[in-house]
């Protein structure tokens, strides 16, 4: 099952850098329409994806990230990612 989430403030990395320390090694240097996914495995059948866009500011390009996906084999995994992220929970689901 897959879901896609916004994320409230895409410009603030510092939650995935603490998932993933070589974040800004695997995205490499921001510049004009780059886009980067970068999955972290939770398990073989849970995993989140995010979704890394430059955005054109004052002083230069930066990566920003808009939005994640997450992936689990059923439910009962996609809402456990949602409370790992403190994002609510599909509302379409009937896990508890």
């Amino acid at each position: 099952m897959r879901y896609i989430v916004r994320r409230p403030k895409p410009e603030e990395l510092s939650d995935i850098k603490a998932q993933i320390p070589d974040l800004e090694k695997q995205l490499g240097k921001a510049d004009a329409n780059l886009k980067r996914f970068v999955p972290y495995h939770f398990t073989e059948l849970r995993s989140a994806h995010y979704m890394l866009l430059t955005r054109k500011t004052d002083t230069g390009w930066i990566w920003v990230c808009p939005t994640i996906e997450f992936n689990a084999e059923n439910e009962e995994g996609l809402c456990a990612l949602s409370d790992h992220f403190k994002v609510p929970r599909p509302g379409h689901l009937t896990s508890p």
